[in-house]
């Protein structure tokens, strides 16, 4: 593979055996991504390079302190080691327990040479019921016509059953454990993304159940895509792509809160635009949405001096609805003297001084919406910081 070809994606997508290869490219190219220091990561601890898997996630976090993802994957990695651990442990102790219980079944219920090594074995294993068995041992040495018949019935391969040690795991048991971690671990992700996106799946614990199914069928067709509830990484790589989309979603958005607040509708509704197509998953504030249609639905008419003679009759009813009654006119509009004016001028008046305040009326709204969805994103901001501060107590 080139130099050239070797991005983000690349590392991202790469096989395991790839990965740490290409990654390690990536990362010499000057790339700092929290993607790939995730993905070498991974990769080395699923290869049995515990040490090294951690070396990159202290490397990663110096650059990216504090990263929920990259303090995930350490847990899982703790949390796997920690475990496998306790198991080979917990055999240890099994084991030895097997053995004294063999051996004291065999004291207690053996005659002879046999019994006698039982006894011994026993005693040397622990010193539970050690004056029970030192007595059965004792009893067992006076039955015994020449004590000399001791040493020369050890024998090599003793009749009492040594159970042996559990043997070690082979390399395609450990492969396979390293496999069910790795999945544990995107399943994980997954669930911590699907969670972000709004699409509950409860705690994140790296099993994918009839919820996460459930969201990921949600998940994918609200983007519009086949849906399929079948983990790989492939979901992955389509969680962290619609992130990036809907990131920049919510920056065109923000864009065109921005160009309403400055009066300018036209960019404000193509920003909306532009938004709703970088992701489906964008969830437009009611109240943002309304002001834009308001400031675009707008239409102020105006007639200039030289327009032909337009009587009320011709008038939009729109605009005979909202046009003020005479009463309401300045006085100059109201004098004997409009009797005398041309009637293109009286119709001019008219709709100039609805258009006004029709004007008004829109921009007063559109102020209103804004100040609506300031107040809205407040409040959501203050839930959100209620929760945080939930979760931490």
């Amino acid at each position: 593979m080139s130099a050239q070809a070797q991005s983000v994606d690349d590392c991202m997508s790469a096989r395991r055996a790839d990965a740490s290869n290409i990654c390690n490219s990536v990362l010499a190219s000057g790339s700092r991504s929290v993607d790939v220091y995730w993905k070498l990561s991974s990769s080395q601890f699923q290869d049995g390079q515990q040490a090294l898997a951690n070396k990159t996630l202290d490397d990663a976090l110096s650059l990216h302190p504090g990263n929920s993802r990259l303090l995930s994957l350490r847990e899982i990695i703790a949390a796997a080691t920690t475990e496998e651990a306790l198991i080979i442990r917990s055999s240890k102790v099994n084991q030895s327990s097997l053995d004294k219980g063999a051996v004291k079944i065999a004291c207690l219920t053996k005659s002879g040479a046999e019994a006698i090594l039982a006894c011994q074995q026993r005693l040397e294993l622990t010193n539970q019921d050690g004056d029970r068995i030192r007595a059965r041992l004792a009893l067992l040495e006076s039955q015994q016509p020449q004590p000399t018949v001791i040493a020369t019935v050890q024998p090599t391969q003793p009749s009492v059953p040594t159970i042996a040690a559990a043997p070690e795991p082979t390399a395609a048991e450990l492969a396979l454990e390293a496999r069910k971690r790795d999945y544990r671990a995107l399943v994980a992700e997954v669930q911590t993304t699907l969670n972000g996106f709004g699409f509950n799946v409860g705690s994140p614990d790296g099993v994918s159940g009839g919820k996460t199914r459930s969201a990921l069928t949600e998940f994918y067709t609200t983007i519009g895509a086949p849906a399929t509830t079948t983990i790989s990484a492939n979901t992955l790589e389509d969680l962290t792509r619609e992130k990036r989309n809907l990131a920049n979603a919510e920056q065109l958005l923000k864009q065109s809160e921005q160009s309403i607040e400055q009066g300018n509708a036209q960019l404000a509704g193509q920003q909306l635009a532009n938004a709703r197509s970088a992701s489906r998953l964008l969830n437009v504030p009611f109240r943002h949405e309304q002001a834009v249609r308001t400031a675009q639905n707008v239409v102020v008419p105006v007639i200039p001096a030289t327009a032909p003679v337009v009587t009320l009759a011709q008038i939009p009813v729109q605009t005979q609805i909202v046009a003020p009654a005479v009463a309401q006119l300045p006085t100059i509009v109201r004098a004997p003297a409009v009797a005398q004016i041309p009637e293109a001028i009286q119709t001019q008046a008219v709709v100039q001084t609805t258009a006004s305040i029709s004007q008004q009326f829109s921009q007063l709204m559109g102020k209103i919406n804004i100040l609506q969805g300031q107040i809205r994103r407040q409040q959501a901001d203050q839930v959100k910081q209620m929760d945080r501060i939930r979760n931490v107590l």
